[in-house]
């Protein structure tokens, strides 16, 4: 298994893409916290397998606790993929303001704040894995969601 003994962080990790992603390192052996804004507030970092940790993307104290629970449970964190994101089946011509700074909120600073936090912790200890999907920009051109294009665009390195 590539991921014995490997702590991995996904954001978004309970539906979507992100349950996927985790699910998919779960079974390569790795422990998973499934950062996610569905998870109960009650839940812990208790076990193995995919474990699902209440977290704010957009919220600077929440992603702080999320990597201090994390820590303290697990010493450190091998892989993040950032993969938190929302999208409103839309027009562009009707996506209210209040709408697209919220997608911005959660697809992009959710992804910086994220990766700023879990990258000062794997900056103590190496090797360590960032992994941040995202919409090319020619894709985000031609999507289905155009409002969700330009914040998923800007989160790619």
């Amino acid at each position: 298994m590539r991921f014995s003994d490997k702590i991995g962080l996904v954001t978004g990790g309970l539906s979507g893409i992100g349950a996927a992603i985790a699910e998919a390192l779960a079974r390569e052996g790795a422990t998973v916290i499934a950062a996610d804004i569905s998870a109960p507030a009650e839940a812990t970092l208790a076990g193995g397998g995919i474990l699902p940790f209440h977290t704010d993307v957009t919220d600077p104290a929440s992603v702080t606790a999320l990597i201090a629970a994390a820590k303290a449970r697990f010493g450190r964190i091998d892989t993040l993929v950032t993969s938190a994101g929302i999208g409103r089946d839309l027009p562009f011509l009707e996506t209210p303001l209040a709408e697209f700074e919220r997608m911005l909120a959660v697809n992009l600073r959710g992804t910086f704040l994220v990766a700023q936090a879990t990258a000062r912790e794997m900056a103590r200890y190496r090797p360590a894995t960032l992994v941040h999907p995202g919409r090319s920009p020619a894709s985000a051109a031609i999507s289905a969601a155009p409002p969700m294009a330009p914040p998923k665009a800007a989160s790619r390195p």
